[in-house]
């Protein structure tokens, strides 16, 4: 990872299909996430969200992330990591799936997801309630760590996710 003064992103089309059936699974909510990190390996911290995109998935399971930037880096120590962006997939009724690029060295000021034109699966949740739950509590845990920094702004960038993600948290609190 390198620091640059300004970070930009060509835009990500992928499309969402059923693991079992290979059919296309309307209104997955989508999340997309550029954070800046400074220092290296075990020291490293996150310092802010750059980028937070929402989508939802259409009839022909399509997700589509435009291409923004320049964003200026508002921190002088700041980068991307090289697995940028963090993609979050979430449906009631389907295991949360969490996706980023290979590590490998994305050095540079224009970024890409390895994600761009592929077919994800997102696979219905085992008849294991605890795994569930294990699952769901790990996307809860990664939605707090992108609007942690900035509460107020960045929780305004993710409204479909975050109430879908209630939602499901009192569906499960009701079944208990």
């Amino acid at each position: 990872a390198s620091y640059e003064a300004a970070y930009s992103a060509k835009a990500t089309e992928a499309w969402v299909v059923d693991a079992a059936t290979g059919k296309p699974i309307e209104g997955v909510i989508a999340v997309a996430h550029w954070e800046l990190s400074a220092g290296a390996m075990k020291a490293r911290s996150r310092l802010v969200q750059l980028k937070i995109l929402e989508t939802v998935t259409d009839k022909e399971g399509r997700l589509f992330f435009p291409a923004w930037g320049p964003e200026r880096n508002p921190s002088m120590i700041g980068y991307i990591e090289d697995n940028d962006p963090g993609i979050i997939l979430f449906k009631s009724g389907y295991a949360p799936r969490f996706l980023q690029n290979r590590l490998e060295a994305r050095a540079g000021a224009l970024r890409q997801s390895d994600w761009s034109g592929k077919t994800i699966a997102l696979a219905r949740p085992a008849d294991n309630e605890q795994r569930y739950l294990r699952e769901f509590q790990v996307l809860n845990q990664e939605w707090r760590s992108i609007v942690e920094d900035k509460p107020d702004c960045n929780r305004k960038k993710i409204p479909r996710m975050l109430r879908a993600v209630y939602a499901e948290r009192l569906a499960m609190v009701g079944k208990g």
